[in-house]
């Protein structure tokens, strides 16, 4: 049953979408930051598994991932919610900037467009590390399983070290058993079954376009590792992050113009 309501939801999208700055990628990071980690709609594994499919069907997947999400939450009423409210604020915004840019093409507003490229390279790689994270804790458990039971040599009839061999078998057995328990366990949720590439995903499309299309200097990097830190170290809100980069931008672009330019 659905745990929330279309309005709920209409607000929560409403507010990402003034602010999600970036393309589809960094849309699921913010997703990510919002949904599961500050307002706990769902958990790393059903996250994972609506992207990994996502992902697999043609479209935008961030689109798809918000109509998933608010589907889950509050139902049909809840997934029209969540692409209505997502998508409205940035077609209206590009009608804005579609009729400022052949207007405005000045220092201070290539810088400004700049910032925001940046703010998606934080966005992404803040996003592939949290998932990589809890993929890394099941993919270790799994191997640890597996080590086991290749650890297991059975040996041959008559030459079982266990004191009383009567049950040397029934050991090895256990412990050959018990490896293989621990790795399925391991694998048993949809993160770790259909979703595993999903990191990878992020983290090539984090290379290119994000970081290919941003980060041009050694400026870029630096205002982008700041950027990353506020994030995810000191847990800064998206908006503050937006503010940063971009205010990071101007600054830097002022600083490279000539004099009276």
């Amino acid at each position: 049953m659905p745990a929330g309501s279309a309005s709920e939801v209409f607000g929560a999208f409403l507010r990402l979408g003034l602010t999600s700055f970036g393309g589809p990628v960094a849309h699921l990071g913010y997703f990510r930051a919002e949904f599961v980690v500050r307002r706990r709609w769902l958990d790393e594994a059903r996250y994972a598994q609506l992207l990994a499919l996502c992902q697999f069907l043609p479209g935008p997947a961030s689109s798809q991932m918000g109509f998933a999400i608010g589907l889950l939450r509050a139902g049909w009423g809840g997934a029209l919610a969540a692409f209505v409210a997502f998508t409205a604020p940035a077609a209206l915004l590009m009608f804005a900037f579609a009729s400022l840019a052949p207007a405005d093409d000045s220092m201070l507003y290539r810088a400004a467009i700049h910032g925001l490229k940046l703010v998606a390279v934080v966005v992404v790689a803040s996003g592939v590390l949290g998932m990589a994270r809890t993929l890394a804790a099941i993919a270790l458990g799994a191997l640890a399983g597996l080590l086991a039971c290749r650890t297991v040599a059975i040996p041959a009839a008559g030459d079982w070290p266990v004191a009383g061999t009567r049950f040397g078998p029934a050991v090895y057995l256990a412990l050959f058993a018990g490896g293989l328990a621990l790795a399925a366990w391991q694998l048993r949720t949809p993160i770790a079954a259909g979703s595993a590439p999903t990191p990878a995903l992020l983290a090539a499309a984090l290379y290119d376009p994000v970081w290919v299309e941003a980060v041009g200097s050694i400026g870029d990097v630096a205002i982008v590792a700041a950027g990353f830190v506020l994030q995810v170290a000191l847990r800064m809100p998206a908006l503050g992050v937006v503010l940063w980069c971009v205010g990071a931008s101007l600054v830097t672009g002022l600083l490279a113009s000539p004099v009276g330019s």
